[in-house]
């Protein structure tokens, strides 16, 4: 054994590292659960650093079949569908025979290793290894070999803590087995984590001697393995490499799992074994702010079964469990309904989360319709009454869906082509009730909200203040006002409220306090039409608590395990994993209420209490949804699941999804009536305005100035160009024909009168420069016009792309194309002038996408000033050319005004409830955030709102409002440039 007394320590860099003793590991895994415990490990731990390059004769070592992408595929369906993968003549022949005789040789100093009551094997000293031996140990600390491993694993092997990054934790033994050697399955379970991956590479074994390894035995207890010929000395290449952002796995599934392993799998010669045992802990969802917290960080003390699987909101969490990189979650009795029917398949309901003071209430809420004693008729008899609603807004826990539940079955939907689905559904209830307090948001446009109250203003005119339609100066409302609406004098007539607040309001709960109103005098109308008294309900929803559910095939094993070993109480578990997973998995005022197998199907028991929401045929509004249509199969699948949230919630207008192929087939949908809108970067929207005749209807906001548009012309630094005028006769590149940076330049340069007055523009611009790029000019997506195209247009690139997509093409045949290929002609000194959106030169960590030179280059303003090139945020707006929201919505220009509402009041609820204001365990699905692993779907990823063009920002398109306020402007064929201010 080496001695501890000569090890020294030097982990300057905190990159890999790199362990030789097992007892080491579990003192390295503490300092990823308790950072503290860094300073205390430098004084007892031995490791080395470095930088882990590619060894520089990479194509010396491996057979290159290993690392093609046909066979990449077949590994990872391997790993996937077995957990493990075995893999002949990984190593070249030639390298792996220099290696075997140098393991055979006195040159390499072997270790005893026990204790014995554990193990007995023997370990190479790796800081004394021949050099080839040594050439294949940096090869397996290369960033090639990681970065493999992760690829076909599915793990990552990157963790950050307290400002450093950790990159690699490897623990690596060369192993020398001979007849006797053993080794208990679970020797180090203790400092393993439940996320890893066991790489074995086999020398020094011929094929025809070699016998079955995993023998049970019983003179060592637990499963040991061994091999049996004496005379063959069986080195391994062992490396296990563990993330720590999860658990340690279960001992019992670790004995069984590596039991059968190396029953089944005979060692080979030049053989390399990779089984992933990240599966043997219970994956269970938890939102993304959580499974940061102390309180996933502390899962993984001790033997802890359980792993956080961060998620962005219930569907990411759903998709996990349908492929299974989870085991268990929690779902909101909303969101249980949402992803039911997807899941139904894959998973069993475990139990519920329900509170404390009422874990014997079988429903979170109930809703009920109370009416005076002396109504009947049912629902016919209740038209011409007073009704009285608990209001809508930001206060209310209930959705649309349930708010919505007695209305949309009593009262007649009048379904009007020149109406908004808001309108048409205010409309009907005005046309229904008498009069009514039915406070809070009707729509989500303020304008149409003001404008609806104003105009049905019966529906108000039973409240507290009428002009605020609200209940005591309190706009949202409540429930014990909606009762209260209903027992005052010339109240109302009928009262939709929950059921538990009628109990209490009239003094039929068990020490309750002093009733309000007698209940004599009102009765509860039934779904059914028939009554009882109010001390016999009947009910509307039933609501269900929290659900827990979990993959069939774990869901026994799991309930049980959660009951008797995982929760606890707070005080009887102080400082163990327990305690953590306990205050995850139930909040404060929760408590874990078992489900019996009998009730654990999903669908059915979320039916039991409601009926899962659909598309009703009897609506006669069902027609007049909003048809968003999609660019690719991801895009398809996020709308599919955001239109069952649409209707889950109850959200109306509903959402339709139609598949496209690609944007431009999307915009000719549009323009063909067959789609309503789309989501596209403000790049597209001339070309969208032009071609297609479509429009914007909404802005995808945002908070970050990444997302606006800044467009400036980008010039070498020792150029004669000092003002826009100087631009004539140069040679010009432009990422697209009328996309943005062109209609920029086109309006600046017209607005400042330097441009020819000529139609149309192109005209114009081949006039006024020598020669330019602007891919696409010939494109039919983009020729909205019968003129012929003059030559100079597009002769910059379209001499220098040799393709088969055609002439000056805008896709990525032409190496010119977009912001890069525009700046790349400048840098190639074929343009004396990139007009650019400076944005898209900048990778997400606010450095040029493409390394060149910047002092060599200028930024020319339009009022003539020069600026050095930096980062984004340091050029200044006035400077630009043109600047603006860089995401939007469009649809036809044709769309009537009731059709572009629905649209904008269907994208501003959803906004509402999907939105970034909510945290991710608050929401179905996060509308702007990553879906399944993609991000941009539908929504630009750095959209965090939808803003109505009417609403107001301090963001302006300057150079836009100079154009259109322009006395100049006398040329028709100038069309309407850049973005409206908003």
């Amino acid at each position: 054994m080496v001695e501890k007394k000569n090890l020294k320590f030097d982990c300057s860099e905190w990159s890999l590292q790199f362990i030789e003793e097992p007892f080491k590991l579990f003192k390295l895994r503490d300092v990823f659960a308790d950072p503290k415990h860094v300073e205390k490990l430098k004084k007892e731990v031995d490791c080395l650093s470095f930088s882990h390059k590619n060894p520089s004769s990479l194509q010396e070592l491996v057979n290159d079949e290993f690392v093609e992408e046909k066979y990449k595929e077949l590994i990872v369906e391997s790993i996937e569908q077995n957990g493990v993968i075995m893999m002949q003549n990984f190593l070249k022949s030639s390298f792996f025979e220099a290696i075997s005789d140098e393991l055979d040789s006195s040159s390499v100093l072997w270790i005893p290793q026990g204790p014995s009551n554990r193990k007995k094997y023997e370990i190479a000293d790796l800081k004394k290894l021949p050099p080839k031996t040594k050439n294949l140990i940096t090869y397996f600390q290369s960033n090639f070999m990681c970065s493999y491993l992760e690829s076909i694993s599915g793990l990552k092997f990157y963790k950050k803590i307290t400002g450093r990054e950790y990159v690699h934790l490897m623990i690596m033994e060369i192993q020398s087995w001979r007849r006797g050697c053993y080794s208990i399955m679970t020797h180090d379970d203790s400092n393993l984590m439940s996320a890893s991956l066991d790489v074995l590479l086999f020398f020094n074994v011929a094929n025809d001697s070699v016998e079955s390894v995993g023998k049970n035995t019983s003179n060592v207890a637990g499963n040991i393995y061994y091999c049996e010929k004496e005379s063959v000395a069986v080195c391994r290449v062992d490396i296990s490499i563990y993330t720590p952002d999860t658990s340690n796995k279960d001992k019992h599934a670790c004995q069984n799992g590596m039991y059968e392993l190396f029953k089944y799998f005979p060692l080979y010669k030049n053989v390399i074994l990779i089984q992933n045992i990240f599966f043997l802990a219970y994956k269970f969802c938890v939102s993304e702010s959580d499974s940061v917290s102390q309180k996933c960080q502390a899962i993984l003390k001790g033997n802890s079964q359980v792993s956080c699987v961060p998620v962005i909101d219930s569907a990411d969490c759903a998709i996990k469990l349908i492929d299974k990189k989870a085991d268990f979650g929690v779902f909101s009795a909303e969101d249980a309904f949402f992803v039911a029917n997807q899941i139904n398949d894959k998973v069993n309901v475990i139990g519920e989360l329900r509170n404390i003071e009422r874990w014997n209430e079988t429903y979170a809420f109930q809703t009920a319709v109370v009416v005076r004693n002396n109504h009947n008729g049912g629902f016919g008899g209740l038209r011409s009454t007073n009704y009285c609603h608990p209001g809508f807004g930001d206060g209310q826990f209930w959705t649309d869906r349930v708010l919505k539940e007695f209305e949309s079955i009593v009262v007649p939907r009048i379904c009007n082509s020149n109406k908004s689905t808001t309108e048409s559904e205010i409309a009907s209830l005005s046309d229904f009730f008498k009069s009514a307090c039915r406070p809070g948001q009707w729509a989500y446009d303020a304008l149409l909200d003001k404008k609806l109250k104003k105009k049905y203003s019966s529906l108000c005119a039973l409240c507290d203040s009428p002009g605020r339609c609200s209940y005591n100066e309190n706009y949202k409302g409540s429930q014990k006002e909606t009762l209260s609406c209903l027992t005052k004098i010339d109240g109302g007539d009928v009262a939709y409220v929950a059921l538990e607040d009628v109990q209490e309001y009239f003094g039929l709960l068990p020490n309750a306090r002093p009733a309000k109103a007698n209940s004599t005098d009102y009765k509860f109308l039934c779904t059914d039409k028939s009554y009882q008294p109010l001390k016999n309900p009947c009910t509307w929803i039933n609501q269900r608590w929290p659900v827990v559910v979990a993959l069939k095939e774990k869901a026994v094993a799991l309930k049980s395990s959660i009951v008797n070993d995982f929760l606890c109480k707070r005080n009887d578990c102080r400082g163990k994993w327990q305690e953590a997973f306990t205050l995850l998995f139930e909040k404060t005022d929760q408590v874990f209420t078992p489900v019996s197998s009998k009730d654990d199907n999903l669908l059915k028991f979320v039916n039991e209490a409601r009926t899962i929401p659909t598309d009703r045929e009897e609506d006669p509004c069902k027609d007049k949804s909003v048809r968003l249509c999609t660019v690719n199969s991801a895009e398809f699948a996020k709308c599919s699941w955001l239109k069952q949230a649409v209707i889950s919630e109850g959200i109306e207008p509903k959402l339709n999804c139609i598949e496209g192929y690609n944007m431009w087939s999307c915009f000719d949908r549009i323009m063909k009536s067959q789609a309503d809108i789309i989501g596209i970067d403000t790049d597209f929207t001339f070309i969208a305005k032009n071609s297609f005749n479509l429009s914007a209807v909404i802005y995808q906001d945002s908070n970050n100035n990444d997302a606006f548009f800044l467009i400036v012309p980008i010039i070498k630094a020792n150029s004669n160009i000092k003002s826009l005028a100087d631009f004539k006769n140069k040679r010009i590149s432009f990422p697209e024909f009328d996309g943005l940076a062109w209609n920029a330049f086109v309006a600046v340069t017209k607005a400042y009168s330097v441009l020819p007055k000529k139609c149309p523009y192109f005209n114009a611009v081949s006039s006024f420069v020598k020669s330019a790029c602007a891919p696409g000019v010939y494109d039919l997506n983009h020729k909205y016009f019968n003129s012929t195209v003059p030559e100079n247009i597009c002769s910059l690139c379209a001499k220098m792309t040799n393709n088969s997509s055609g002439e000056c093409p805008a896709n990525s045949s032409n190496k010119y194309f977009g912001d890069l290929g525009a700046l790349r002609l400048l840098l190639d000194d074929e343009s004396d002038v990139a007009v650019v959106d400076y944005r898209r030169l900048f990778t997400k960590e606010n450095v040029f996408r493409t390394p060149f030179n910047t002092s060599l280059y200028r930024i020319l303003c339009k009022d003539g000033k020069v600026k050095p090139l930096g980062s984004y945020a340091e050029i200044e707006t006035e400077c630009a050319l043109s600047f603006g929201v860089a995401a939007e919505i469009i649809s036809r220009s044709s769309i009537r005004k009731s059709e572009r509402r629905d649209i904008t009041e269907l994208l501003l609820k959803m906004d509402d409830r999907f939105g970034a204001r909510l945290s991710s365990w608050d929401n179905p699905i996060m509308m702007y955030r990553p879906f399944n692993g993609t991000a941009g779907l539908i929504f630009k990823y750095l959209a965090f709102r939808v803003g109505s063009p009417e609403s107001q920002n301090p963001i302006r398109n300057q150079s836009n409002k100079a154009i259109q306020s322009d006395p100049s402007n006398t040329l028709n064929c100038f069309p309407e440039i850049l973005i409206k201010s908003i």
